[in-house]
C-alpha cells in the first residue's frame, strides 16, 4: 500500500524539522485534514513527566525499552500540541526466559546465586506497577522447545509472581495454593503456547523486527539511516512485502 502524496509530504515536513515548537505548529496545522492522527516523537529531549519509563539497571538486572520512552512526546490532533494534558499510559514489562528461569528456580526453592538482588529486582517491578507479560518468553520457547511439564513450571511461577502483592523470598517459595481464576489463567497461557506453535512464522517475524530495532538503537548512526536499515532488513532479509 503506497502512501498518498499529501501523507508523505506531511511526514517529511515533520521529519525534517528540528525545532520542537515548529513541529507542534506543523502537526496542529496539517493534522486537521485527518479524522484522527496520533504521533509519538522520540527525539525532542527528555520529557520529565515520563521519567518512570526510563531504562533501569538494578544491581546488574535490566529493564530496557525498545526506545528511550522518557524522551517521548505524544501528539494527538484532538488537542493543541503546546498545551499540557493528562495522558494515561500503562507500563508493560515482558519477562524473558532468563528472568523466568531465575524466578522458577526461586519458587522451586533451588539455590540461586545473587538471590537477594534478583528478588529486589522482582520487588521493584511489582512496586512500580508494571503490567506483567511473558509473550517474549512464549516466542523464545517456540524457538527453543521446552518439555511441557517444565514449561508448566515456568508458567505457574509467572502466574504466582503476578498474583503476589508482597514479594519476598518466603512468599515466592510458599506452597500456598493459587486462587482458582489464576489456575485458569495459567491454563490459558499454556493453551496459547500450543496455538503460537502453529502461528510461529508470524510471531517470529515480529520478534526479528523488534530485535533488529533494538540492535539498531544501540548503534551510532542517525535516525534516517536506522530506519533505512530496518526497512532493508524487513524487505530483503525477512522478505516482508
Amino acid at each position: 500500500m503506497q502512501l498518498k502524496i499529501s501523507d508523505r509530504e506531511f511526514i517529511e515536513e515533520l521529519y525534517n524539522e528540528i525545532n520542537p515548537y515548529k513541529i507542534c505548529d506543523i502537526f496542529d496545522l496539517k493534522s486537521k485534514t485527518y479524522k484522527e492522527v496520533k504521533l509519538i516523537y522520540f527525539n525532542l529531549g527528555t520529557n520529565s513527566y515520563l521519567e518512570p519509563f526510563k531504562n533501569k539497571i538494578l544491581n546488574g538486572y535490566s529493564i530496557l525499552g525498545v526506545s528511550d520512552y522518557e524522551k517521548s512526546y505524544v501528539f494527538d490532533n484532538k488537542y493543541k500540541s503546546k498545551e499540557n494534558r493528562v495522558l494515561e499510559i500503562g507500563k508493560t514489562i515482558n519477562l524473558d526466559l532468563n528472568v523466568l528461569t531465575y524466578l522458577k528456580n526461586i519458587v522451586a526453592d533451588r539455590k540461586l546465586e545473587d538471590e537477594q538482588n534478583f528478588i529486589d529486582y522482582l520487588k521493584y517491578i511489582k512496586e512500580s506497577n508494571y503490567n506483567l507479560n511473558m509473550s517474549i518468553s512464549l516466542l523464545e520457547r517456540i524457538s527453543k522447545p521446552i518439555d511441557l511439564k517444565v514449561w508448566s513450571d515456568y508458567v505457574l511461577s509467572f502466574v504466582k509472581y503476578e498474583t503476589l502483592e508482597n514479594i519476598t523470598k518466603d512468599s515466592l517459595k510458599d506452597d500456598k495454593i493459587l486462587p482458582e481464576p489464576k489456575y485458569k489463567w495459567a491454563k490459558e497461557i499454556l493453551d496459547s503456547s500450543e496455538y503460537m506453535n502453529e502461528k510461529f512464522d508470524q510471531f517470529y517475524v515480529v520478534a526479528c523486527i523488534l530485535s533488529k530495532a533494538f540492535i539498531l538503537k544501540t548503534q551510532k548512526m542517525d535516525s534516517k539511516r536506522k530506519f533505512l536499515e530496518l526497512l532493508n532488513y524487513s524487505l530483503n532479509e525477512l522478505n516482508i512485502s
